[in-house]
């Protein structure tokens, strides 16, 4: 008999050609947790970063939703990582922390994506442009290996 259940459901789209916005719901017996994200682009700058929590566990909880806030003006990488972990996870809710850097690495997906599409795969192969979109977005070379 199944116990326990959780999903995590993750949406970014493109508003246009200078905006992310992403998506992020953790649903589970214990939490259910949103988190909205707006991140620019080019610049992979995080504009507005709003979590909600509407089932958790304990009082510290709420916090994280306005701890979450606090990475505005922060630009996509392990610097964020650092400060989602520290900010919202330690001082608020490690759920939603969890599901903020998911948010965050599914941006940094999609912004890998976008390159991707529009890259032509004859001038270097994959390891070329790879490279390319590095040498535009440093800080996201160990980021995307995070998870």
């Amino acid at each position: 008999m199944l116990e326990f259940i959780r999903t995590k459901t993750i949406g970014v789209q493109a508003q246009g050609l200078d905006l992310w916005v992403i998506h992020g719901r953790l649903d589970d017996a214990l939490y259910t947790v949103d988190l909205r994200l707006k991140i620019s682009r080019p610049d992979l700058i995080v504009q507005d970063a709003r979590g909600r929590l509407l089932r958790y566990t304990t009082n510290r909880c709420p916090l994280a939703e306005e701890y979450a806030g606090r990475v505005k003006g922060q630009a996509l990488g392990r610097e964020l990582s650092r400060r989602i972990k520290d900010d919202v996870g330690k001082a608020g809710c490690r759920h939603l922390a969890n599901l903020f850097a998911d948010c965050a690495q599914a941006a940094a997906r999609a912004e890998l994506k976008a390159f991707l599409a529009g890259s032509d795969p004859a001038a270097g192969g994959v390891e070329g442009i790879l490279a390319s979109f590095y040498l535009k977005f440093p800080q996201l070379e160990g980021f995307l290996h995070e998870h």
